[in-house]
């Protein structure tokens, strides 16, 4: 028996299964992962349980294809095909874009059908698999200023990263991942293309855009400017600084960050109230971090709201997040609280 694990950091459900051409396995339904493995994808995800379908070999120890499917309502990929000359037919439904979670399998009567035919392509050169928040690594929307990177192989020294058909400036460039800024103007719409080009060809992939798409780093700064740790942990009332991009677009005002929207910092769910934001450099991240420094939380001044409170005391590691504009961080960074 062979057996393997596909999936990303959320809900994931296969629907439909088949043998397809070559002897590979084809799997198909929904996801609401945003670092669901993709390999030359067509588009990114769109909704909070969108369609994936995903081409794996016959002995299912590689991917030959991923991509999701799907717009801005939630979509369900149900059943599948294989076409004699080697394409992938796909059917399921679609509901509202409110509709609960990927659990809620059974159509209701506001949902719609779909068919749909995929030609997976051999592998090209070059290839795009992901686009995604540089912070995170999770292939969420893009947003003014954020800074991503676009993932894939063949990235030769000649290729360019576009977006919508402009040339993006790189930051860093591997043959496998190009890094670089989404311009600070960039507008909002439903979507944009990610494009690379190179002498031996191009790639491209449809991607949702977002007015805020925050990403935290995997660094927080004590008050000291020393690293966050379980062996130098901050206190409950101690500044910290937290190190994101994708926050959305910003005005200076005497060398402060002041988002247009606002960041809302939670640490072990306690709304962490703000100091200052700045916009620049730090070493070992790419391009300009967005460095926001907020106070921990003390639970206990909450504790005329909720008395059980008044003695509570934070765990010694508690999780780090970011709200901006209706959109949130990934499941939340560790801060070390020391007591």
């Amino acid at each position: 028996m062979t057996s393997t694990l596909l999936g990303g950091e959320s809900s994931d459900v296969a629907l439909a299964a088949i043998d397809g051409p070559g002897g590979r396995v084809t799997a198909a339904g929904v996801t609401a992962s945003k670092s669901l493995p993709t390999r030359g994808p067509i588009q990114g995800s769109f909704a909070l349980a969108t369609g994936f379908v995903g081409q794996l070999a016959g002995d299912l120890s590689s991917l030959a294809f991923a991509t999701y499917t799907g717009d801005a309502r939630n979509f369900y990929v149900r059943s599948l095909a294989a076409a004699p000359d080697g394409g992938i037919v796909a059917a399921g439904s679609t509901a509202p874009s409110n509709y609960p979670t990927v659990d809620t399998l059974i159509p209701d009567a506001s949902a719609q059908v779909f068919l749909v035919r995929i030609d997976p392509l051999p592998p090209a050169a070059p290839r795009i698999d992901s686009v995604v928040n540089a912070a995170s690594q999770l292939g969420v929307p893009l947003s003014p200023g954020e800074t991503i990177q676009v993932r894939g192989d063949g990235f030769a020294d000649d290729a360019t990263l576009l977006l919508n058909g402009s040339p993006l400036p790189l930051i860093a460039r591997t043959p496998t991942a190009l890094t670089a800024a989404v311009p600070a103007d960039f507008p909002i719409a439903a979507a944009a293309t990610v494009e690379v080009r190179a002498a031996t060809g191009a790639a491209s992939i449809l991607v949702p855009v977002a007015a805020a798409s925050p990403g935290v780093y995997p660094l927080i700064l004590n008050k000291d400017g020393t690293r966050n740790s379980p062996d130098n942990p901050a206190m409950e009332g101690d500044p910290i600084t937290i190190l994101a991009t994708g926050v959305g677009t910003m005005t200076f005002d005497q060398g402060y960050a002041v988002t247009d929207a606002v960041v809302d910092v939670r640490v072990d769910g306690f709304f962490a109230a703000g100091i200052a934001a700045i916009l620049g450099p730090v070493e070992g991240f790419p391009g300009d971090v967005y460095q926001i420094s907020v106070f921990v939380p003390h639970p206990a001044d909450f504790a005329q709201f909720n008395p059980n409170l008044k003695d509570f005391k934070m765990p010694s590691q508690v999780a780090v997040i970011l709200k901006v504009a209706g959109a949130t961080s990934q499941a939340g960074i560790p801060l070390a609280v020391g007591h």
